[in-house]
């Protein structure tokens, strides 16, 4: 859909109705369970906005300039980033269920690149 929308919206323009709508969706439960964020949380949160509106700014400008098969494999590393930030920031080690999870996207992607790759060739005569 982001690869569709970019050819009649800004980067801009989609960034901020995703952001728009995620905060609609997420305000009923958040405020269920509000309490005041300290100073120090609330700057934690503001720098996990913005890194997180520059992330989607860069996501949504990528599918924009290229093909969405060529970007979706690559977008799989950010499985193993996640689960070395949580080992390491956390203490979390990932189960076997995370490990085969990531095994599926991995050969999935590879499998999807290959058939992507294959159907761009030119046919043999």
């Amino acid at each position: 859909m982001i690869k569709r929308m970019s050819a009649t919206e800004t980067t801009m323009a989609l960034v901020f109705h995703q952001s728009l709508i995620m905060a609609v969706l997420t305000l009923p439960p958040a405020l269920a369970v509000w309490t005041t964020p300290t100073p120090a949380i609330l700057a934690g949160l503001v720098a996990m906005g913005v890194l997180s509106a520059l992330g989607w700014l860069a996501f949504a400008r990528a599918f924009a300039l290229a093909d969405a098969s060529a970007l979706l494999p690559i977008e799989f590393v950010r499985l193993p980033l996640v689960a070395a930030l949580g080992f390491l920031a956390f203490g979390e080690v990932p189960d076997i269920w995370v490990w085969l999870g990531a095994a599926v996207i991995f050969v999935a992607s590879l499998s999807l690149a290959h058939r992507e790759s294959a159907a761009a060739r030119p046919p043999r005569k």
